[in-house]
């Protein structure tokens, strides 16, 4: 059986930590970027990856988010983005310009997942095998 947290435990976690609690068993776990897993599918033929995690405790499964190919390139273009923002703050110039268009494609994604999770979230899915 897991840790029960006394509130001010649980509070004091609150702000250095993700803490969730499962809304199907009402359990709360320590969450970690590496508790996300990935899975490529094809739902009628459009390929997808569906990042998710689930309930250590009753496997009820959360989704993050999922990818087309657009969105996955928006990803891509934000990293790239971001980094070129950093090297050029190290570099001491202006990243004004850079911020802006980061701001435009994190929206422009966020926007696209959206739209992408309303369509296919609660679909039925096997992984795929290519």
């Amino acid at each position: 059986m897991g840790h029960t947290f006394t509130f001010n435990e649980y509070e004091e976690a609150k702000k250095t930590t993700k803490i969730i609690s499962c809304d199907e068993c009402g359990k709360s776990w320590v969450f970690k970027e590496t508790s996300t897993q990935k899975d490529k599918i094809t739902i009628k033929g459009v390929h997808l990856q569906v990042t998710y995690f689930t309930c250590p405790y009753c496997n009820k499964l959360y989704v993050v988010s999922i990818d087309n190919n657009e969105t996955l390139q928006l990803r891509q273009k934000l990293l790239l983005e971001t980094k070129r923002i950093t090297k050029d703050r190290n570099l001491g110039k202006d990243v004004s310009k850079r911020v802006r268009k980061v701001q435009i494609l994190y929206q422009t994604l966020k926007d696209k997942n959206e739209v992408l999770k309303h369509i296919y979230n609660g679909t039925f899915y096997q992984k795929s095998t290519t």
